[in-house]
């Protein structure tokens, strides 16, 4: 999995980035105080710093600055994209929204991502509640057990590379 990161909460959680990266998942930056406004309602002097901010806190534990981001809500404009684009960031938004974050139910997790998603999705979920890290493991578990197709579970990084894209700063891709 590729997890995008949040500054505020790297403060009390940073033990688990280690692990994230030693299991050969990814780590890419949400922005610092995941504003509710959105990036998109910030100044470009102001979203430099929610980007850059948080890749140096990030980096401070692991040793290595994110190689992705995403902004939050999904939101772009031109001020993000040059942003992303000035900082090396390519913008990673999502294919599949399991909205984990409002229903709290891992069923309802499960079935969107058995139902939805296919090749090359990306699937956005939270690390907030129980119930989106039980959905998923369940619609892992469900996933590998069929037989009429084959799933890998991939970083966004690793999911480019496999389809011959290479990720190019200040460009949004689902």
């Amino acid at each position: 999995a590729t997890f995008f990161m949040c500054g505020y909460r790297i403060k009390d959680f940073h033990s688990h980035m280690e692990q994230y990266l030693a299991n050969g998942h990814e780590l890419g930056n949400h922005t610092m105080t995941h504003p509710m406004s959105r990036l998109t309602h910030l100044d470009a002097a102001t979203v430099r710093d929610e980007v850059e901010s948080n890749s140096e806190l990030i980096e401070s534990y692991t040793g290595q600055k994110p190689t992705v981001m995403r902004p939050v809500g999904g939101g772009v404009n031109d001020t993000v994209k040059a942003v992303a684009k000035e900082l090396g960031y390519p913008i990673i938004n999502w294919s599949v929204d399991t909205e984990d974050w409002k229903y709290r139910d891992a069923e309802h997790v499960k079935q969107v991502i058995v139902e939805q998603a296919g090749d090359g999705d990306v699937v956005l979920m939270h690390d907030l509640y129980p119930t989106s890290v039980k959905g998923a493991l369940d619609a892992i578990d469900e996933l590998q057990k069929r037989t009429d197709k084959t799933y890998a579970f991939v970083t966004v990084s690793q999911l480019a590379a496999i389809h011959g894209i290479t990720l190019e700063p200040g460009v949004v891709y689902n």
